[in-house]
């Protein structure tokens, strides 16, 4: 099982979103966290490319989850809506 941790700017982030999708995300957070590994759910994709070597993508509703696996501890760094996030994080 793992537990999870919000950086700095995850919580900054995570403090803008509405009540519901705040539940939303942490109830797909523990979710994933009740796995072997993350990865295994349908939601969770391995990120390549300027991303460190475990970065994953978790896809909660109309938000993103971007975080890092470190000896069994999910580190949220982004929490952003889908269609915001492509125009800010290109």
């Amino acid at each position: 099982m793992y537990s999870y941790v919000l950086t700095a700017a995850g919580k900054k982030e995570v403090k803008r979103l509405d009540k519901q999708f705040q539940r939303q995300v942490f109830n797909d957070i523990e979710e994933i966290c009740k796995l072997r590994h993350p990865s295994e759910s349908p939601n969770v994709l391995k990120l390549k490319g300027k991303y460190d070597a475990d970065t994953y993508r978790l896809r909660s509703g109309e938000y993103r989850v971007i975080f890092r696996v470190i000896s069994r501890v999910l580190i949220i760094d982004k929490v952003f809506n889908r269609q915001a996030g492509k125009r800010r994080y290109k």
